[in-house]
């Protein structure tokens, strides 16, 4: 079952957030090593999800709406199956894109014309 999730971006906020850094002196701030802290500490307990029956635009619009980096797909017993991100989705676009400009270039087109 689901428990939470820990993303890239919540780690980079973490790391560079002060609430865990200790300041020594007038040489600023040394971090804290992660190394002795449990993800259940950081993971976000609220979590987003979608049934994998669910369109594309069903995705994005709770990403936008919601502002938030994914969306986790679960099952019909909310069992997680995998999870969409904005990167995702952003590639899902660039590489159809990327296909259609492809498809559009035709190199036969030039050599079989009449």
């Amino acid at each position: 079952k689901l428990k939470g999730v820990l993303s890239y971006y919540d780690l980079i906020k973490l790391m560079i957030s002060p609430k865990y850094s200790s300041h020594h002196g007038e040489r600023g701030s040394e971090k804290i090593s992660l190394y002795n802290y449990r993800v259940k500490n950081f993971a976000k307990n609220y979590v987003l999800t979608l049934s994998k029956e669910k369109y594309l635009i069903e995705v994005i619009n709770l990403i936008v709406d919601k502002k938030i980096g994914s969306v986790i797909i679960v099952d019909k017993e909310r069992m997680p199956l995998g999870i969409i991100t904005t990167r995702d989705i952003l590639r899902f676009f660039i590489d159809n894109e990327k296909f259609a400009f492809i498809k559009s270039l035709n190199p036969f087109k030039k050599i079989f014309r009449k």
